[in-house]
């Protein structure tokens, strides 16, 4: 490859971590971590977000407890009794969603009436959109997937064209999205 475009996962899952932390005002916090995934996708950067989460919060939290699952959406009935069976053996005080499919878990936990916990997840789509402003989902961490589009097809046409070198890694800016501006996000362009 001539160069990577995109966050610097491991990075991206420290800002989650750390609002985390932040948000949360007790001693020793049960976290989950929620991996919604359909069986063909990629986790590669999901396994590098949760990897820099864990790695911040066990360093800052020293009685943190996390618990991980993985949520095969493929089947709703059958996610939705594993998110059941899930939350019967303890309730988190905070659950972080290393992808985008974080609308899901907020979709559950608007249905089944949890409430007063922290959620966070990735990129500001339309049904995450929903779900920040009805304020079920507390923060999505983003990374202006249009620019990063436009600077590899820049990237691309400068090196084929000009031969001009590009950087090996390109990042992108870890934006933090709340209620408060995610219409804001919604608007800018590149």
């Amino acid at each position: 490859h001539i160069s990577y475009f995109g966050q610097d996962s491991i990075q991206s899952g420290i800002v989650a971590a750390k609002l985390m932390k932040t948000s949360l005002k007790i001693d020793n916090p049960i976290i989950f971590i929620l991996k919604p995934i359909i069986k063909i996708a990629s986790t590669y950067h999901s396994d590098l977000r949760q990897k820099g989460f864990v790695e911040f919060m066990n360093n800052s939290i020293p009685y943190v407890r996390i618990n991980d699952y993985i949520i095969d959406i493929g089947d709703e009935v059958f996610s939705f009794n594993k998110l059941k069976e899930i939350f019967e053996t303890q309730k988190p005080n905070g659950i972080f969603v290393p992808n985008s499919r974080v609308y899901y878990i907020a979709q559950w936990l608007y249905d089944n009436h949890y409430q007063d916990i922290v959620l966070i997840g990735y990129d500001l789509i339309e049904q995450n959109a929903y779900w920040i402003e009805k304020g079920v989902i507390n923060y999505l961490i983003c990374q202006k997937p249009e620019e990063q589009g436009y600077k590899s097809i820049m990237a691309i046409f400068n090196f084929s064209t000009f031969n001009k070198q590009v950087e090996n890694k390109c990042y992108s800016p870890i934006d933090i999205i709340i209620k408060e501006n995610y219409k804001y996000y919604l608007n800018n362009s590149i």
